[in-house]
């Protein structure tokens, strides 16, 4: 796998985002491979030659210019004035299609780099974390021995330095083990396994239950497809996969993950309560931002003051204008084609906003939009070859 030397801040930004570094170095790192694809257009006269004229057909570029007026117009409204407003973890929305637009015919060439960057900051998180635990239980805390459990992860993110919220880090180890098992990164397919193995058995102590059992579904999918082949290859991959699951599932039971499921399934139900109330009461022009942070504060007994529900989230914020992202999801499901990790990712998208506001910080953000860019402007390039 050839490294493209000229597109290296675009290649590194996955590996970046997923570090346990504070979110300032992502959005550096976000912006240095924006300003990698202007050079280098600018460079090669790109700009002189780059078409504009199909960029309003491209929907993350609508949707993104639609994002900013709906924030814009719904608190102008509220607060009677004039003056434009709106979120700035929301500007990469446009910003990201934008500028990848220019590098439209060539974006998808890098497929095979970015992907792997992806997987090697997972990989990275994780022995960084074993690196920390060791030192943590010789160091800091010597008289108490290392024990599973799925608290695990409320440790790490209090303690590790740099760590951020497991719901993240265990989309991006989905993310991983999906790049890995369809094969994107083009390397053996044994190996691919091993390291699909090693990142859900660590997924049990760092991501989130419901990013672990995504995880578990997707290996169980991917499976499925062996045997449509012939038996002998269709029973070794059974036995291999048999063999994950009943390791992970040892680990899980030895973890009590089941333990807290209670606990956040108690909460989730309150916080969504309490978000239709709010939408119900301000259906049309919403909370907006910071007060429904207010209402949500008022209206929840317990500590978890969240929606945990991005498409709730939306509503409560905007009203009757939060639908702009399901309808954005459904649009980009119907472009993403035959591209099964294309599909994969949206659908890991789709589920994980039913449960967690992952689009409420830039953590999300950026990799929602330069991965949906990504995947977007290689199927426009793609079809253009075609034809």
């Amino acid at each position: 796998m050839k490294l493209p030397l000229e597109y290296f801040f675009v290649i590194v930004f996955p590996l970046v985002l997923v570090l346990p570094l504070p979110l300032l170095a992502s959005s550096i790192a976000l912006g240095a491979a924006l300003l990698n694809v202007l050079i280098v257009s600018g460079a090669r006269g790109g700009w002189r030659t780059v078409s504009f004229k199909g960029v309003n057909q491209n929907i993350l570029v609508v949707f993104g210019a639609l994002i900013i007026i709906i924030d814009s117009l719904t608190s102008s409204l509220r607060s009677f004035s004039l003056e434009p407003v709106f979120r700035e973890v929301r500007v990469s929305f446009i910003i990201v299609p934008l500028v990848l637009w220019l590098v439209k015919d060539k974006i998808y060439r890098l497929r095979p780099q970015i992907l792997f960057s992806m997987v090697l900051g997972v990989l990275l998180y994780i022995l960084y974390s074993y690196g920390y635990l060791t030192y943590f239980y010789t160091n800091v805390i010597t008289s108490r021995n290392f024990e599973l459990s799925h608290f695990l992860i409320y440790d790490l993110r209090k303690n590790l330095p740099g760590a951020y919220h497991h719901t993240y880090i265990g989309m991006y180890m989905t993310f991983s083990i999906a790049i890995l098992l369809y094969g994107s990164l083009g390397i053996n397919k044994i190996y691919s396994y091993l390291i699909v193995c090693f990142i859900l058995l660590n997924q049990v102590g760092i991501g989130s239950k419901l990013t672990l059992l995504m995880s578990l579904v997707l290996i169980a999918y991917y499976s499925k497809k062996y045997f449509k082949s012939e038996l002998t290859r269709a029973f070794k991959v059974f036995l291999l996969f048999v063999l994950i699951l009943l390791v992970v599932g040892f680990f899980i039971y030895e973890s009590g993950v089941f333990n807290s499921i209670s606990f956040s399934s108690s909460n989730r139900i309150e916080s969504w309560q309490c978000a239709l109330q709010g939408f119900f009461r301000k259906p049309f022009l919403g909370y907006g931002h910071e007060m429904s942070v207010v209402y949500m504060d008022e209206c929840i007994t317990s500590n978890a003051i969240s929606t945990h529900n991005q498409y709730l989230e939306e509503l409560l914020n905007y009203g009757v204008f939060g639908i702009w992202l399901p309808v954005l999801l459904m649009f980009l499901y119907l472009k993403s084609k035959n591209d099964g990790l294309f599909k994969i990712f949206l659908v890991m998208i789709i589920v994980l906003g039913l449960f967690e506001n992952i689009l409420s910080l830039q953590r999300g953000v950026l990799f929602f939009v330069f991965f949906s860019t990504f995947f977007c402007l290689k199927s426009n390039s793609i079809e253009g070859h075609k034809r």
